[in-house]
């Protein structure tokens, strides 16, 4: 299967993928804000993102809940889940990331915190950041 999605700052994205990826989920980071409104994952896990060509230098983090009222800071025993800034391009093109599915087994609504617990990070821009996500209990081919 071939999708093609023209919303990825009007240049399209042309990704072959097994028929249970959904690629249509995507949150904002409002400008001067630190957070985005919330995504309820319903029945699905994230298995990566896609970030926006711009992002004001920060550490991408991600806060969950399961009433999408009160959001708590995504930790393992490793520490907080987070996708280091210098992994997300400051300026030119988007990048895909790829993320365990397993960290996010059981959360319902998630957020993305630009910037880390206690010192998060007012972005420059509204900045999209398109969520992938697969069926749980789906397994990639």
């Amino acid at each position: 299967m071939s999708i093609s999605n023209a919303d990825l700052s009007n240049t399209p994205l042309s990704l072959t993928a097994p028929l249970d990826i959904d690629f249509r989920n995507h949150v904002t980071i409002p400008n001067t804000g630190m957070t985005s409104d919330p995504l309820d994952l319903g029945g699905f896990q994230i298995t990566g993102i896609i970030t926006p060509a711009g992002w004001t230098a920060a550490d991408l983090c991600f806060q969950i809940s399961n009433d999408s009222t009160s959001f708590y800071s995504l930790f393992t025993t490793a520490g907080e889940v987070k996708i280091l800034s210098a992994s997300i391009p400051t300026g030119g093109g988007q990048h895909y990331i790829a993320l365990d599915p397993a960290i996010f087994q059981g959360i319902r609504f998630i957020l993305l915190a630009s910037g880390i617990e206690g010192a998060r990070v007012a972005q420059g821009a509204d900045r999209i950041i398109y969520v992938v996500t697969r069926p749980r209990g789906s397994y990639l081919k």
